[in-house]
C-alpha cells in the first residue's frame, strides 16, 4: 500500500458509531499495528479503509487520491483485507487462493495469462517473499509465517477440523 491519509473519519457498524474524527498519516513501508479488544472496531476500520463499508463522513486518501475515485481494479492492486470471517473453502485449493490475488492483473474476463501462472508459481515457492529486507529481517514475509509465529509465541497451537477450518491460537507474554 502507498501513503494513506485519513481525515476526520467517522464510521459505524450498523447503527453504532465506532469512531469519530479519526485522523492518521501512514507512509509507505511504515509499520502500523491496530490493537484493541474484540468488538472494538479494528475490522470495521479496515473494511472501511478497503471500501467494503462506506464511511459516514471524512476523507480517506490513498496516494493523495480519494479512495472512492480509484477504479476497483486499480484499488485492488494497492489494498486488500483478510478478515476473520470464515469463508467455506473446503473445495478451494491453496493455489486457487493465490491465483485469486492475480485478479487485478487479468483482462476483461478475469482469465490468467502465462505470466499470471508464472507469478503464482513463484509466489508458491517456499521462502519466496516480496517483503522488504527490513520486514524479512524481523521475520515477516512469505514462507516465514508459521515457523516464525511458532518460534516467537509463548504458547502456540494449531487445530484443524473438517468442515470448520484451521484455527491458530497464539499467546504472547508482554514484559
Amino acid at each position: 500500500m502507498g501513503d494513506l491519509t485519513i481525515r476526520n473519519l467517522k464510521f459505524s457498524y450498523g447503527e453504532s458509531v465506532i469512531f469519530e474524527n479519526l485522523n492518521l498519516d501512514y507512509k509507505k513501508n511504515d509499520f502500523l499495528a491496530i490493537v484493541g479488544p474484540n468488538g472494538g472496531g479494528k475490522s470495521t476500520l479496515l473494511s472501511t479503509l478497503c471500501r467494503q463499508l462506506p464511511p459516514l463522513s471524512g476523507e480517506i486518501l490513498l496516494e493523495n487520491m480519494p479512495v472512492e475515485t480509484i477504479l476497483a481494479k486499480d484499488f485492488a492492486k494497492k489494498a486488500a483485507i483478510l478478515t476473520t470471517r470464515r469463508p467455506r473453502t473446503e473445495l478451494t485449493t491453496c493455489r486457487e487462493i493465490v491465483e485469486s490475488g492475480r485478479y487485478p492483473y487479468t483482462g476483461t474476463f478475469g482469465l490468467l495469462s502465462d505470466d499470471d501462472h508464472a507469478a503464482v508459481d513463484l509466489a508458491m515457492r517456499e521462502g519466496w517473499s516480496t517483503a522488504s529486507e527490513t520486514a524479512r529481517s524481523l521475520g515477516f514475509g512469505a514462507g516465514m509465517g508459521l515457523p516464525n509465529m511458532k518460534r516467537n509465541a509463548d504458547d502456540f497451537n494449531i487445530t484443524s477440523k473438517v468442515g470448520e477450518g484451521t484455527t491458530i491460537d497464539m499467546r504472547f507474554r508482554l514484559a
